[in-house]
């Protein structure tokens, strides 16, 4: 009994270890998703502010609002940003997300530049406007390269966390039906036993007698059942000579 206790409280042990290893890679999962959405919805702003300072540009009486809306969502998409990077210790996503940043302020001060820039009416502002739209387009470019390298970086470690734990809940799931098979064996013995023990015990209290009673046999690997069944038949055994005896 000894056993089959150790392999029920390892089964127990393991099926908790299951559920909370499950939750933990949903979590995890849900974090990476997160992040991969909120690197390309940053991307999605900086190329549409770009690309709305070219608009503008060109197009010198439309309107500023579009892009202001674009600039204010970026910084909330920011703010956002943080509440997920501070759940993640890794120091290269860290490092690639600083450079962002650094690459993103010299970027949001020449935004600013070019809007103020583009309310002044004069030769000096157009050359001035030429020369930010030009900045602002080659900062774009490393911005998005730097972006498409952040969300390479995730996907590798993503891909590689999930085939990591794939195969630790695999492990996990084949021991517990390890555990559970081999628990089943070591109960269908202990059954097995019990049953001829009880239609043995009931026809020795129906007949008074144990005349005619065969021992129980059952060939069995499991170490209780099998002392058990010795004691059983070595108990009809003396009862058997006691009666020889008295006779």
């Amino acid at each position: 009994m000894t056993k089959i206790k150790i392999i029920a409280i390892l089964i127990f042990g393991i099926s908790i270890l299951l559920a909370f290893y499950s939750k933990h890679i949903a979590t995890e999962n849900e974090m990476n998703l997160m992040l991969l959405k909120t690197i390309n919805e940053q991307k999605a702003f900086t190329q549409e502010i770009s690309k709305n300072i070219f608009y503008i540009y060109r197009n010198k009486n439309a309107s500023t609002k579009q892009l202001d809306e674009l600039i204010n969502n970026f910084v909330t998409n920011i703010n956002n940003k943080d509440n997920i990077f501070s759940k993640i210790s890794r120091n290269d996503i860290k490092n690639q997300s600083d450079k962002i940043i650094k690459l993103w302020n010299r970027f949001y001060l020449l935004v600013q530049k070019f809007r103020d820039a583009n309310k002044v009416k004069g030769l000096y502002s157009s050359i001035l406007l030429d020369k930010l739209v030009n900045d602002i387009y080659n900062e774009n470019l490393k911005l998005v390269m730097e972006f498409d390298r952040l969300i390479t970086i995730e996907k590798e470690y993503f891909d590689k966390t999930q085939i990591k734990s794939k195969f630790i809940y695999v492990t996990l799931f084949v021991i517990l039906i390890t555990l559970l098979l081999y628990l089943f064996t070591q109960l269908k013995d202990l059954l097995a036993f019990m049953q001829k023990f009880l239609n043995t015990s009931k026809k020795i209290i129906n007949s008074s007698t144990i005349i005619g009673v065969k021992p129980i046999k059952i060939n069995s690997e499991v170490d209780d059942v099998s002392m058990a069944q010795d004691n059983f038949n070595f108990f009809l055994q003396k009862i058997d000579k006691s009666i020889d005896y008295a006779g």
